[in-house]
């Protein structure tokens, strides 16, 4: 856990972009906390991604009452950002190099063609790559040390129980599947592509 919280130090220092910040991101308790202070608590809605999983229709009909819009009109979440497990060979770390490369030259592009060049290397990392595998209980014990005080905190600025997440569990709340059939790796930002049955106006 030091090492990889020096290798998050590198990158933050490299001027990496937050997404890549794993530890910190991790700690929602110190963001929440935080949230709190710049926002009312009524005006900040805090679920679980496992209650979009397993409860999708009650959770999405939560989350449209917080909004103040219609319920029962969504049942599911669909599996858009489903993510692989590609192995960290050579390959992988060419890729890997190649698509920052990518994102970096496409801050300086016109329109959508830094995403046009970046797409072809996603899908190239992405293509050999297994299902997105939960953390093991000693992997996750190897974690447990570092984020425990923030899951304490987390607990009391919402006033709900987090401590499943220090104990052993069957599955990860995060585990939503295989990516289906021909879908590729969602990508923020991404325009989905034109429904060919809509009629423009």
């Amino acid at each position: 856990m030091v090492r990889a919280c020096a290798e998050e130090d590198r990158r933050v220092a490299a001027g990496w972009a937050h997404f890549w910040h794993y530890v910190r991101l991790g700690r929602y308790g110190e963001q929440l906390a935080h949230l709190f202070t710049l926002f009312p608590r009524e005006q900040v809605l805090a679920f679980r991604y496992r209650d979009l999983v397993d409860r999708p229709a009650a959770t999405l009909d939560r989350i449209c009452a917080f909004f103040g819009v219609r319920q029962g009109l969504l049942t599911e979440a669909p599996r858009e950002n489903v993510t692989a497990h590609p192995d960290a060979g050579r390959r992988h770390v060419l890729l890997s190099a190649a698509a920052r490369a990518g994102a970096l030259a496409g801050r300086f592009l016109p329109g959508r063609l830094g995403t046009a060049l970046a797409e072809p290397i996603e899908g190239l990392l992405q293509r050999r790559g297994d299902p997105r595998r939960p953390l093991t209980w000693e992997q996750r014990q190897r974690l447990i040390p570092y984020f425990a005080d923030d899951v304490e905190l987390l607990q009391r600025v919402t006033g709900e129980d987090f401590g499943d997440w220090l104990r052993p569990r069957d599955r990860s709340g995060g585990l939503v599947g295989g990516r289906p059939p021909g879908q590729r790796q969602a990508r923020n930002g991404r325009v989905p592509p034109a429904d060919p049955r809509r009629v423009p106006g």
